[in-house]
């Protein structure tokens, strides 16, 4: 019920020092779709999560592409408690 809060990523350059960004999520860490509104920033704001979710960033500069390290943020099911009869 809460967000993972912000995530950011240090550049560690290359390219003509001018970049774009595109921050992309999976469930799996495998299949990547690009998250909303989020093509400009270095650093992501993540809405809230329901379930546990990857996150990475693509970085662009002169016509090439390189993605960071993934990051995970787990998201526990909230607890119930059962019912005493």
């Amino acid at each position: 019920g809460s967000s993972p809060g912000q995530i950011s990523i240090s550049d560690s350059g290359g390219g003509n020092g001018s970049y774009t960004y595109q921050w992309q999520l999976s469930n799996n860490g495998t299949d990547w779709f690009n998250a909303s509104g989020s093509s400009s920033s270095q650093n992501y704001n993540s809405p809230v999560l329901s379930s546990s979710t990857f996150f990475r960033r693509a970085t662009s500069s002169c016509g090439a592409t390189a993605y960071s390290n993934s990051v995970r943020s787990a998201v526990d099911q909230q607890t119930v408690p059962g019912t005493i009869i």
